[in-house]
């Protein structure tokens, strides 16, 4: 019965690969708009037929049973003969495309659909990131209204494909952070805050969708804020009268700052176009908010946050201030949630995640706190770790827990300092928790003493044991 399924599944590449053909000679060699006769209609049913076959051999593909180790390879087998048909087909009516440009739409508008991309996305072979490119990069998308029907097709198939297949592999994030780019200046060209999908929609997903890796959100970052040219030409398309509203300025903050706290790689060249980046982002800045990226330093700019909270007059003021601040970093937090989970991030990430947690707690608690929320659930998870397991077992991530929470403790007590630890039971715990955990799972040369001194101050002492 398998080999007959099997055979099934030959016959219909084969007549797929049959029509793909037909269509792309009738592609080179006839006008697919205003055919003349009965032309136009014979074309309809033809392509008609190849998507029927398609779809056919699709779902057959995906509804292959996959137990067994003769099964698997039979659907690896022809999995990878449906993706080699389909790249193919796409290649060639996108070369007809480009040599057309500016003439009669090809065939490509009428026979990319979702369930050719679909087939053509997949997450074992990368050829397909070079066709999309070369499809983001088509002139006729920018400014061509024919093109409209496969614009909305690009933002409706390809880029959710595009972030769930592509970006999630971790090898490939260079390629998938030029085609990443792409689809940037694509936004940028069709309007901006006008496109079906606006800057600062794909601004936040390749920054926070929770299961991109770390090397493809730090290799799209460091592209965008590595070129002052391409980032003022984004920050333009989604401003009004040359500034941003307060929202999307707040979300280009929280970017920049992901950025600078988790992801930032210091070095000599980077560190110059950032603080070019820097001075181009302030140009669109709200004047109240400019003055957050003046320094260029994330703590310091932080800090300045945390002066304004304090410098509130009345209780209300302070707690709408606190509102914003926690609803538009909150990407951040659940980011290095994400990030913190040691179930599914290498110790590299880790660190990070620790080092950027503890400047966020250092320099901005009292407005960072709260009882519910992202922030609450951050602290959380890295601040109360499982501690008999991780004294228990020994891993490379459990150690990577151990030194971070040991290399910063200093920066997370003095955090706790800020807020009220002597009656919040939460902060209690978090004191009690986090020196109990050094003490018991750290290397005894890091001791904390801590005590409240007769001003009610809290006073940590470190001492370095022989």
């Amino acid at each position: 019965m398998r080999w007959c399924a099997d055979w099934e599944t030959g016959r219909q590449c084969s007549a797929l690969r049959g029509l793909q053909s037909l269509v792309v000679v009738l592609d080179a060699n006839l006008p697919v708009v205003g055919a003349p006769g009965g032309l136009e209609s014979s074309l309809t049913q033809l392509l008609q037929l190849t998507s029927q076959f398609r779809q056919t051999l699709v779902q057959n593909v995906k509804a292959a049973p996959g137990t067994g180790a003769v099964n698997n390879l039979a659907v690896i087998g022809w999995r990878g003969e449906l993706y080699s048909l389909s790249l193919s087909f796409c290649e060639a009516l996108l070369t007809k495309e480009d040599a057309s440009a500016n003439e009669q739409p090809g065939m490509l508008l009428r026979v990319l659909d979702g369930v050719l991309i679909d087939a053509l996305c997949t997450t074992e072979n990368r050829e397909w990131l070079g066709f999309v490119s070369r499809l983001l990069r088509m002139p006729s998308l920018k400014n061509d209204p024919r093109y409209k029907p496969l614009t909305a097709l690009i933002w409706n198939e390809v880029l959710p494909i595009f972030v769930s297949r592509g970006c999630t592999v971790a090898l490939w994030w260079e390629d998938c952070v030029g085609v990443a780019l792409h689809f940037l200046t694509l936004s940028i060209d069709t309007g901006g805050r006008s496109a079906p999908v606006t800057t600062q929609d794909l601004l936040a997903r390749f920054t926070f969708t929770p299961d991109l890796p770390s090397s493809f959100r730090r290799g799209f970052l460091k592209r965008l804020f590595a070129d002052a040219d391409f980032l003022k030409s984004a920050l333009h398309a989604m401003s009004v009268s040359g500034r941003l509203d307060v929202d999307d300025a707040w979300q280009v903050y929280t970017i920049w700052l992901t950025y600078r706290l988790v992801l930032y790689d210091d070095c000599g060249h980077a560190a110059t176009s950032l603080t070019t980046a820097e001075s181009v982002i302030r140009q669109f800045f709200p004047d109240d908010m400019s003055d957050l990226l003046a320094s260029g330093d994330p703590e310091i700019s932080l800090m300045r946050l945390s002066e304004r909270f304090e410098a509130c007059e009345t209780f209300q003021c302070r707690m709408q201030f606190k509102a914003v601040v926690l609803r538009h970093l909150s990407p951040l937090a659940q980011l290095l949630c994400r990030l913190s989970d040691e179930r599914s991030v290498s110790t590299l990430e880790l660190t990070s995640t620790y080092r950027a947690t503890a400047a966020l707690f250092q320099t901005a608690a009292v407005l960072l706190y709260a009882t519910d929320g992202p922030f609450h659930q951050l602290f959380s998870q890295i601040m109360l770790p499982p501690r008999r397991q991780l004294c228990k077992e020994n891993s490379p991530v459990h150690e990577a827990i151990k030194a971070g929470l040991a290399e910063n403790l200093l920066a997370f007590v003095t955090g706790i300092a800020q807020l009220n630890y002597l009656t919040d039971p939460f902060v209690v715990r978090l004191l009690r928790e986090l020196l109990r955990f050094v003490f018991f799972a750290v290397d005894t040369r890091f001791v904390a003493v801590s005590c409240p001194s007769n001003h009610g101050e809290l006073q940590v002492k470190f001492e370095t044991l022989p």
